[in-house]
């Protein structure tokens, strides 16, 4: 009797392998669905068993993070100054007359002391692009190597950053700046560098601060010393004298003498009013 059930379980076993192999094309797919439902509904099953953790919400890369924590709810949130969700923090800039040093201020910085005010000094000051520090800002968190300064200039760029130089650099600028702003062998990338904060302060910062336009005579006797000493140079002579070009017709369309019209000189630039003249003495013979 046994082995009239052992056959008749080998014979049955039989015609399934011939269906199968008959029909394989057809019960292959049909199986690997039916495993993969399993496979998926195993996992789920061991989810459920899982206690709940805390959740983390992270924002890409994670460098230079700044975190807070709500332990009411469990979640932690890390932002990252570099990702997408942080690019207003990258815009932020401070108010420019915090870190501006006004005429006849002083500061001391790695060694040096730097009289004359005129100058930006802190942190966090964007460029007028809004991207970038402002090239002129001299950062206090910045390394200076004042053991070799590189008062050649080697290794300035065309266009000098204070943020981007090399900390030799910045010795040589610094030393420049606490000589007395007057060395004439200095690299002209130096003054330049100096120029900028000059020409922000005198354009920018001036559109938008009455303490900023109180200071624009100051700026322009200063612009006019360093030509003075500087004015060799045919490229900083250029920048410097259209600073004060801008600022001179400026004065001039708010002046309530007669205007002398659109009569230029030779060299391109206004003829301007006695009155301006005498108040604002400009050495043309330097633009020219």
């Amino acid at each position: 009797m046994a082995n009239k059930s052992s056959g008749g379980a080998v014979l049955i076993g039989l015609i399934i392998l011939a269906i199968l192999l008959q029909y394989w094309k057809v019960f292959l797919p049909i199986g690997l669905l039916v495993l993969i439902i399993w496979i998926i509904a195993s996992k789920n099953k061991e989810d459920t068993k899982k206690p709940p953790q805390q959740r983390s919400v992270s924002s890409s890369p994670p460098s230079k993070t700044n975190q807070y924590e709500n332990n009411a709810i469990g979640i932690t949130v890390t932002t990252s100054y570099q990702g997408s969700s942080s690019r207003s923090n990258q815009n932020k800039s401070v108010p420019p007359d915090s870190v501006w040093v006004p005429p006849g201020g002083t500061i001391e910085h790695a060694g040096y002391t730097i009289t004359g005010g005129l100058i930006y000094f802190g942190k966090n000051l964007k460029s007028i692009q809004r991207w970038g520090n402002e090239p002129a800002l001299i950062d206090p968190g910045l390394p200076v190597n004042r053991a070799n300064p590189d008062r050649e200039g080697q290794n300035m760029d065309y266009w000098p950053s204070y943020s981007e130089i090399s900390p030799s650099s910045r010795a040589a600028y610094l030393e420049w700046l606490s000589g007395g702003r007057k060395n004439p062998s200095a690299d002209i990338g130096y003054v330049f560098l100096y120029f900028y904060g000059l020409e922000r302060r005198a354009l920018a910062d001036a559109g938008e601060l009455a303490s900023a336009r109180g200071e624009i005579p100051v700026i322009i006797e200063e612009v006019k010393r360093l030509l003075s000493i500087y004015g060799r140079h045919s490229s900083f002579r250029r920048y410097a004298c259209s600073l004060m070009h801008c600022r001179f017709r400026e004065r001039l369309n708010r002046s309530t003498t007669p205007r002398l019209g659109s009569n230029y000189n030779t060299t391109g630039y206004p003829q301007l009013s006695k009155l301006l003249l005498g108040r604002w003495p400009l050495l043309l013979s330097l633009c020219l």
